[in-house]
């Protein structure tokens, strides 16, 4: 008989409310930190899973980003379950000459840049279109590469069960894929995807397939949404 493809759980988690989240600059910025209020709802996080993991009995396999705020709230949440974790070749989109400046900067230096990533965060927009430096990264090229340490992360996973804790580009450009290969958005589009620090997206995968469970799920309300999932 043929082997039916188990399927794994997936949880997308943005990282928590950090420096950067706070003041709106753009790109990654090295010494960003998580602030004291993104410590505690880490906490909280890393209590719902780890107490849906006893509830189970089945571990989870933690992979995190490379950035200081995705590897801070990956941090609390290996420390409370004792689960080891692995940093993965993933980072935000490369955005050339706009990288690590203000939201005021962009707009003096890069107005029409400004004007239309405004309509993108309006939803009304699409990200393939936006006037982006001539050395900056398209967003067709970030979401291939982003959504291939993906794949190859969930294929080579020891575990049924895996945490992604991810900062806000990737985050999008992989649930924007995963829609896109389950049949559910459009081919040549890539629009805003709603999140708040803290949130998870629940995933699954078989071999053949990706699917989305549920969307925007704060923390209060992660083990709740884990116990139907």
């Amino acid at each position: 008989m043929p082997t039916v493809p188990k399927e794994k759980r997936i949880l997308l988690v943005r990282h928590e409310e950090s420096r950067k989240t706070l003041t709106g600059a753009f790109g990654d910025i090295e010494c960003d930190m998580i602030t004291e209020r993104g410590r505690s709802r880490s906490d909280r996080i890393a209590k719902s899973i780890t107490s849906f993991a006893k509830e189970i009995g089945e571990p989870f396999e933690l992979f995190y980003a490379k950035s200081a705020r995705a590897m801070q709230t990956a941090e609390r949440i290996a420390k409370m379950s004792g689960w080891k974790k692995t940093p993965l070749e993933i980072r935000s989109i490369n955005l050339g000459r706009i990288e690590g400046l203000s939201a005021q900067d962009v707009e003096k230096k890069f107005p029409e840049f400004s004007r239309t990533l405004g309509l993108y965060r309006a939803g009304l927009f699409n990200s393939y279109d936006l006037p982006f430096p001539h050395n900056a990264e398209s967003p067709m090229d970030f979401e291939r590469r982003t959504f291939s340490t993906f794949k190859r992360a969930v294929k080579n996973a020891t575990q049924r069960n895996l945490i992604f804790v991810l900062h806000r580009s990737p985050m999008t450009a992989m649930l924007i894929s995963i829609a896109r290969a389950s049949g559910h958005y459009p081919e040549k589009f890539y629009g805003i995807v709603p999140m708040q620090p803290g949130d998870t997206f629940l995933v699954t995968a078989t071999n053949t397939s990706f699917g989305i469970h549920a969307a925007n799920i704060p923390p209060s309300k992660l083990l709740s949404s884990l116990r139907v999932f």
